[in-house]
């Protein structure tokens, strides 16, 4: 809008604004087959189109044309409402498809880049965009077609996230000794995408490459570290030889001892980096940031930036993929590496250090990294050094057809932090399959069915973990919530009231199709078999000993308050200290596995015998007669009281007291009331509009501590309630009226006014 209000009708001025769009410069990290890239081709040819600054070679405008992108598509529209068509014999035809010819090859040259690991990826992205040029190819004469340029250059192959220099090493020196200019540099990569003929273009790459080698053999790596590994040597000498000329006392010697160990293990581990470094393992595919588009370098070679980063970046949980994480940890993104964390997180990192100052950077991803436990150094990173200017959750509306349920984001930050943004955030309560029009409503922020917020960027971030809330202090939930977090103790952590506890993990709890191959020689096995989880007919049928075998319950049998109901399951339930040939029918039956048992053991660190859940937990998280149960995942905060054995396999969580100043049955109604649903729905953890109730959210719910006087109304409606669930005939008897009492306490203990019950009761 600015550049918009300052154009005139100089055409001096039309020049300047389209310099300023020519200028920008955009890149996909993970570019794929390069979808971005070509819908933001087609963006910037709209943006000038409705900047009016469109002109041919001569100067003059299309201010007839409007240019309009639809489904990704460019649609060029005529004054007369009709899409315009390329006619080779019509001199007002051809300027168009020639004006839109070159403001696509400007674009493509000048403001779009792309990396990605996958050759293939590359190969269609380089591809798509050259099609895309393809599209407003004119004649130049009869029978010839203009000539197209090389515009690979721009989409490269190599692994995004690991380089070898960082961005701020000195290139002076190298500029200096190579007798090279980065305006050379530029020079050469102009005369690439200009080359008439393979001699030509091969001769370019060779320049380049050339190029390349002479600056990074100029800043090699491996230098400053064998100057830290020389460091290291020294001290390990100095400690030794001070062992050697005086006798330390025992505390002296443990300390140095100690000191010793330290150093060698990292003297240790930068050698076999170093190592990896020449034996080129760690950099094999390496891309150099530094030196690979001398687009974004100055005349001094110094790193200026990209004015957008955008991506749809892989998402890749290091569960079951530590081997594609290992490199990275040791590149030089490996600061922010984290357990359990997504390979998309790098990328966000990345961006940040790729940008310039107020650079723009937008990915779609999944919304889990929001409140992820293994996300916080990401959110710790976007909150020190970006601004967050949208983000907007789709939550059920899915972006992919073939991939649903994935709880997408869009996020849009910029590059350092400015408390006098407020964020613009929405989230959608659609549903089914996105497209363009959808996502225009939902912008627009007019949507009927999409809820937005403009919270501060302080509250936009929730405790020491960093949570990011979309609605921050905009949401008028926000007020109600803040008063339970002030008057409450932590049910769980450290210092919490209860102990929480997941249950059984026997990591075979019946045959699955990825196991079987390990039984293939057994014809006894079958798909679906009980191997720790028996159903009545093979609890029947195997006879296991009591000592051993307990009534196991599904997540799905849990009701609130009740936790009667049972599927007539059954559990072996053995650890490492079970004496199994004391049990020879559990023995023979789980022998009939062993393959599939042993397997699983493998990879899992643990000293464990073939016959042993993975997990098995205290016996007492099962047995103890005071405990609430509640499922890990729900539509609504369910939990329920258990005075019996109860038995659950690691999608059941359990609450047992610490604190007796907390009786149970007062922190049961507190979780099942309509207040604390909507803390765990805005303050705790979601998926889509699924509640987790995982540990970390579950400890993080504040308790109001009562005396065990003011606690007794709270617990003889949760007495009412079980003996109404016992007597009825299914777990879904009704017993709203004893639960609205509860409500109606929750309110009066939080001293909540009419108008903030209202809003409890109907969000």
């Amino acid at each position: 809008n600015s550049i918009y209000d300052k154009i005139g009708a100089n055409p001096t001025d039309r020049q300047e604004a389209n310099d300023i769009v020519n200028s920008l410069k955009i890149c996909d990290p993970a570019v794929g087959s390069g979808h971005l890239l070509v819908s933001a081709l087609n963006e910037l040819i709209a943006i000038k189109s409705h900047l009016k600054i469109l002109h041919d070679q001569d100067g003059r405008r299309l201010k007839e044309y409007q240019c309009e992108v639809i489904n990704d598509e460019l649609i060029v529209i005529d004054e007369d409402g009709e899409i315009f068509e390329y006619k080779p014999n019509s001199k007002e035809s051809e300027r168009v498809q020639k004006t839109l010819f070159n403001e696509k090859k400007t674009t493509i040259e000048n403001c779009l880049f792309g990396v990605d690991i996958n050759p293939n990826s590359v190969n269609i992205c380089r591809l798509r965009l050259w099609i895309e040029l393809l599209k407003n190819a004119y004649y130049k004469n009869k029978n010839e077609l203009e000539t197209l340029p090389n515009i690979d250059i721009n989409i490269k192959c190599g692994d995004s996230l690991i380089s070898r220099f960082a961005l701020d090493v000195d290139l002076k020196t190298a500029l200096k000794k190579s007798k090279m200019t980065i305006g050379e540099y530029k020079n050469a990569v102009s005369t690439y995408r200009n080359a008439k003929n393979k001699y030509e273009k091969q001769a370019m790459e060779e320049l380049i490459e050339k190029m390349k080698t002479n600056f990074s053999s100029e800043i090699s790596l491996s230098a400053k570290e064998k100057r830290m590994l020389n460091v290291l040597q020294g001290e390990i000498l100095i400690i030794t030889n001070q062992t050697q000329a005086f006798v330390p006392s025992k505390q002296e010697q443990k300390e140095q001892d100690k000191k010793l160990e330290k150093l060698t293990d990292d003297y240790e581990k930068l050698d076999t980096k170093i190592k990896e470094i020449e034996n080129n393992k760690l950099y094999a595919h390496a891309f150099e940031w530094r030196f690979e588009f001398p687009e974004v370098l100055n005349d001094d070679g110094d790193f200026m930036g990209f004015d957008a980063i955008i991506g749809n970046p892989p998402y890749i949980g290091e569960k079951g993929n530590k081997d594609l994480f290992q490199p990275i940890k040791q590149a030089n993104l490996g600061e922010f590496y984290q357990g359990k964390m997504d390979m998309f997180y790098f990328f966000f990192h990345l961006a940040l250090n790729l940008g310039r100052e107020n650079a723009i950077n937008t990915f779609i991803t999944t919304n889990y990294y929001l409140t992820a436990d293994s996300a916080k150094k990401l959110r710790t990173d976007i909150k020190s050094r970006a601004t967050i200017n949208n983000l907007i959750n789709l939550n059920d509306l899915n972006i992919f057809k073939s991939a649903s349920g994935q709880h997408n984001l869009i996020s849009i930050f910029s590059k350092g932090y400015d408390d006098n943004i407020k964020a613009k955030n929405c989230i959608t309560n659609r549903k089914d399959v996105v497209n363009s029009d959808i996502v225009n409503i939902i912008v627009s922020e007019e949507d009927k069915e999409t809820d937005y917020y403009n919270p501060t960027q302080e509250s936009l971030y929730d405790g020491d973990e960093n949570y990011i809330r979309l609605a921050g202090d905009d949401h008028p939930m926000y007020s109600i919530l803040e008063k339970v977090k002030n008057q409450g103790t932590l049910l769980g952590g450290k210092n919490g009231i209860c102990y929480i506890n997941t249950g059984f993990d026997s990591s075979a709890d019946r045959v699955t199709n990825s196991n079987l191959n390990k039984m293939r020689s057994n014809s006894m096995v079958n798909i679906n078999d009980g191997i720790f989880i028996l159903n009545d007919k093979d609890f029947k049928k195997v006879k296991p000993e009591n000592e051993v075998t307990f009534k196991c319950y599904k997540s799905s049998d849990i009701s609130k308050y009740d936790s009667s109901y049972w599927q007539k399951l059954f559990v072996i339930w053995t650890n490492k200290d079970t004496e199994i040939n004391k049990y020879p029918n559990v023995k023979n039956h789980l022998t009939k596995y062993k393959k599939i048992l042993e397997y699983k053991r493998v990879g899992h660190g643990e000293s464990l015998p073939w016959f042993s859940h993975h997990r098995a937990r205290e016996f007492d998280v099962f047995v103890n007669k005071n405990k609430i149960v509640f499922p890990y995942r729900s539509k609504s905060n369910i939990f329920s009281y258990s005075d019996d054995h109860y038995f659950g396999s690691k999608d059941i969580l359990y609450l047992r007291n610490k604190d007796s100043n907390f009786e149970m049955k007062y922190i049961l109604a507190l979780l099942n009331s309509k207040l604390y649903y909507q803390w765990l729905y805005h303050r705790g953890k979601r998926k889509g509009e699924m509640l987790e109730l995982y540990q970390t959210p579950i400890s993080e719910i504040p308790i109001k501590e009562l005396s065990k006087e003011d606690q007794q109304p709270f617990i003889k409606l949760v007495d009412q309630i079980l003996t109404a669930k016992k007597q009825g005939k299914d777990k879904d008897t009704d017993t709203h009226e004893l639960e609205a009492k509860i409500d109606t306490l929750v309110y009066k203990l939080y001293n909540l006014t009419p108008e903030e019950i209202a809003l409890v009761k109907n969000n």
